[in-house]
């Protein structure tokens, strides 16, 4: 499971080497201004929007990857019945990311 770590200049996302290999990406690093939105899902997969291009998605179980969408792209690490964060991102290659997270009221209210 990914995993977020929030400091004062950056949102750094750990995947697991499981998720690094699906989503065909290493771990993110995001300065911290560039987050311009937090939102909080119940079920992170029904937040998933778009076309798989590149990663994998096992249908109502998981999505991993990049998402491509008319609005651009996001970055997808998502899994079924489990909360999650999107992050709305601008001067980033991706337009969101969406994370699934244990607690991810917690880590919104860092980012707020």
């Amino acid at each position: 499971m990914a995993k977020v770590r929030v400091t004062a200049d950056e949102v750094r996302i750990a995947l697991s080497p499981w998720e690094k290999v699906a989503a065909l990406h290493g771990d993110l690093r995001l300065p911290r201004r560039a987050v311009c939105g937090v939102e909080v899902l119940d079920d992170s997969l029904t937040g998933v929007r778009g076309v798989r291009a590149p990663g994998l998605r096992l249908p109502r179980s998981r999505a991993i990857g990049t998402w491509r969408h008319r609005h651009g792209k996001d970055f997808v690490v998502a899994r079924r019945a489990q909360g999650g964060l999107r992050l709305v991102l601008s001067g980033s290659p991706w337009s969101a990311v969406l994370i699934s997270l244990p607690d991810p009221r917690a880590v919104a209210e860092q980012l707020r």
